[in-house]
C-alpha cells in the first residue's frame, strides 16, 4: 500500500543539513576565534601586572640597598658612631621606608677589641 504522504526526499532535506552544518561550523568558529583572543587577554595582562610587580619589587630592593650603602658610608666617614647619631641618621629612613621595620645600632669594634669585648659583654660569637 501506497504511503498517503508524499515521500521526503534528500533535495528537500538537504538544505536544512546543510544550514546546521554551517551554521554549527561557524559558530565553533566563533567560539574558539573568541575564546583564543580572551586567552591571549588574560595572559598578556597577567605578564603586565606580573612585570609591574617585579619592576616595583626591584625599585624597593634599590631603595633598601642604598640605604645600607648610605649607613656603610656614614660608619666609614665618622670616626666613633654613637647611638645618638645613629638614631639622628636613621630617623628619616625609618619614618619614609615602612617596610623597613627597624636598623640597629652597633658600636665597631676594631679585630683587636673584638676578643676582650666579647669577654666583657658575654656576647660571645
Amino acid at each position: 500500500m501506497k504511503s498517503p504522504f508524499p515521500s521526503r526526499s534528500l533535495a528537500f532535506y538537504l538544505p536544512l543539513i546543510l544550514s546546521v552544518f554551517i551554521g554549527g561550523s561557524i559558530s565553533i568558529i566563533v567560539t574558539f576565534i573568541h575564546w583564543s583572543s580572551e586567552a591571549y587577554r588574560v595572559k598578556t595582562n597577567f605578564e603586565k601586572q606580573g612585570d609591574n610587580l617585579t619592576e616595583h619589587l626591584q625599585q624597593h630592593i634599590q631603595e633598601y640597598t642604598n640605604i645600607t650603602q648610605s649607613l656603610g658610608a656614614f660608619y666609614e666617614s665618622s670616626d666613633q658612631v654613637t647611638r645618638k647619631d645613629f638614631k639622628l641618621f636613621t630617623q628619616h629612613f625609618l619614618d619614609e621606608n615602612l617596610g623597613i621595620l627597624g636598623m640597629a645600632w652597633s658600636a665597631r669594634i676594631s679585630q683587636q677589641e673584638r676578643l676582650n669585648y666579647e669577654k666583657n659583654d658575654n656576647i660571645g660569637i
